[in-house]
Parts: C-alpha cells; structure tokens; sequence
C-alpha cells in the first residue's frame, strides 16, 4: 500500500477549510442520493452479490458493449491491483511492466508486488513516444512482453494523449492498460469501451468514485474483452463491493441526480487559477486538461508549502515530492470555487515572498 497519497486531511484533525488536494469535485451535490440510500438500510443486512453481475449488466448494456466485458471493483485502485496480478498469472511471458512519469504511483507498487520488472531503458521506450508525437519510429524496439499502464487524463499533470497515440501504443503488443478515472473531467476524447474492445489487448479502468463525487464509496469497474475481465476476476475476493456502493452506483447510473456541476465551468475556472498560480514569482505550472494542475517551485519545497497553509489558512495541497520522477519541489492542487482559487493564490504567493526573504538573508 502506497501512503503519502493526496487528500489526507484525516491527519489535520478538522483543520481543513478548503481541501485543494482532492482531485474529486469539491461541490458535489449528494443530497439526493444521500436520501435514497438513507431508505436502502435494511440492505446491511444481508450478503451483496459476491460478484455484482447485475450492475455490470447494467453499466454494460449503457456502454453498448457485451455483458461479461465488464467488472466492477472496489474503486479503480482494486483494479489496478487486480489487473497487475491476473496478467502476470495469465501471461507468463508479460513479465515487464512500463508507465509513462510522472503519474499515479500504484501503477508501479501494483507491478512489482505481482513480480514484473519495469523497463530499466525508460518507460517511454515502451510507448512510441505518443508525447513527442513520433508514433512509428520505435515500433521495432517494443517488444510483446509488457504491461503497459496510461493514465489519461494522467494524475498529477493534468496531461492528455490523443487516442490515435494511444491506439499506437496497443499495437505494440503486450497489454496496455488506459485508466480512464479522470474522463469526466475532461474535454480531451478518450477510449470508449467499444473502441477499446476491438484491439484484444486494452483494459480500461474507470472510477465512478471521481464520475459522481463520492470517494468513500469506493466502486469503479473494468472493460476489456470477456477473457481478459474472467482473467481479473479470478484475483478478485468475494463481496469486495459493499451493498450500499452497489446500489449507489445503480441510483447514479440511472441518472436521479446530477453530483458533480458543470464541467466547462470547472475547466474555465481551472485555467483562471492556472494563470493566477503562473503569475507568482518562483512559480511555475505544467499545461492541464482537467481539473488539477501540477506546479513546481523554484524555491522552498512542497511539504513546508502545505504544513504552511494547513496552519496559516486551513488549506491543503497534495506534496508530490513521493512521486517518481518529481522533486521536493512539486505539488498539486485541483480548482475549487473562484472565491477559494483566489484564496489559495493569494496564500501561495504570501509564502513564496516570505520563503525568498529566507533565502536572501
């Protein structure tokens, strides 16, 4: 288990005003399913489904996609895990694994806990380089036995692949794994499960835990080819999805209630707060798609930054000083209201003048 992860305002012991390190929508309204699940109690009382069948029917014939192409888990991450394992037991002979950094630092504990060893050349060796846009030149050099992982949008940066790139890097054999939990928080295309389908070798991983703005629930499922999610489903353990997530899931799914606003709106206010956040001497933030942004500092570091606006204004960032390929020196923050946005640069770049008048003298 990875520790160190963002949205740890657990530690702070109600200190927390305004939690910019959640990547999830800082407004949702779950009123409505708060009431509904509030009248489903008596479900507690009685074993869910050991594997939830029915609500991968449900999501599938949503998807317009076979049934047995679906897999619901406990939330992305268990099926990170999950997949991790069923393709090192399944495929003997995928027994390296490749990311593309900085991103999500499960990919990588999931791997090496399954036994695959990373690509020592440099993970974008195993990808075509969708990032420069050369998506032929090292097709020969990529060998059938990798296990790919792509987070798209990808956390912390923000950052978006073009699905042809993407669709490059499948046929490059292996397997490919797209986590997909940030696709509603975007404007970039993304793979549709259909899409998806007709390579043979992509999973995608999708969180309605970042879809509908309730984290404590944990529930995602899985699309892939009917093999590959028997393939994962023979790791999973019993009941791993509660009832009430279970019918969650199905109360949102049938579209009772809106929980997480308007995403254009997001978005703009994303890139306000991106431009405020780059107009900070000392600062500086990577371009984004979604709704967080990843930010470095030129001076100071990250975790004294946020120990700095826990205690002075109650805010929280995510310290991304633990991820691969970052320094001490990177952190990210989500955009919440204009109001809080304006808070939090503001805030930043009182710290950032006093973290410079350290240094001079």
């Amino acid at each position: 288990m990875i520790d160190g992860h963002g949205d740890d305002a657990y530690r702070y012991c109600g200190q927390i005003r305004m939690n910019f390190s959640s990547n999830i929508y800082h407004a949702a309204d779950l009123d409505a399913l708060q009431k509904h699940l509030a009248g489903q109690l008596h479900l507690i009382g009685s074993y869910p489904e050991p594997r939830q069948r029915s609500l991968e029917q449900l999501i599938a014939r949503r998807l317009g996609i076979p049934d047995g192409c679906v897999l619901v888990t406990a939330g992305a991450t268990e099926a990170i895990y999950l997949t991790a394992r069923a393709v090192r037991a399944a495929f003997p002979h995928i027994n390296r694994y490749a990311v593309m950094r900085p991103t999500f630092s499960e990919y990588d504990d999931a791997s090496i806990r399954a036994g695959f060893t990373e690509i020592e050349s440099g993970a974008d060796s195993a990808f075509a380089s969708p990032r420069n846009g050369n998506t032929t030149e090292q097709k020969d050099t990529c060998n059938n036995d990798v296990l790919r992982w792509i987070c798209h949008p990808n956390n912390p940066t923000g950052e978006a692949f073009a699905t042809e790139d993407i669709t490059t890097v499948a046929r490059q054999g292996g397997i490919t794994v797209v986590d997909q939990s940030y696709e509603d928080y975007t404007h970039a295309p993304v793979l549709t499960p259909a899409e998806a389908l007709r390579h043979g070798n992509v999973i995608l991983l999708h969180s309605m835990t970042k879809t509908f703005g309730i984290p404590g629930l944990r529930i995602g499922y899985v699309t892939a080819p009917e093999a590959i999610t028997e393939l994962i489903a023979a790791q999973t353990i019993p009941w791993s999805v509660n009832a009430m997530a279970a019918e969650a899931a199905r109360f949102l799914l049938a579209g009772n209630c809106c929980t997480t606003g308007n995403i254009d709106e997001q978005l703009d206010e994303t890139q306000r707060l991106r431009h405020m956040l780059n107009g900070i001497d000392g600062i500086s933030v990577m371009p984004t798609r979604t709704t967080f942004m990843l930010a470095r500092m030129e001076h100071g570091t990250a975790d004294r930054l946020k120990q700095w606006l826990v205690t002075n204004h109650g805010m929280l960032i995510r310290d991304c000083s633990n991820i691969r390929g970052l320094s001490p020196h990177h952190f990210r923050v989500a955009s919440r209201s204009a109001a809080e946005n304006k808070m939090l640069a503001d805030a930043i770049r009182e710290f950032m003048a006093y973290e410079h008048d350290v240094t001079m003298t």
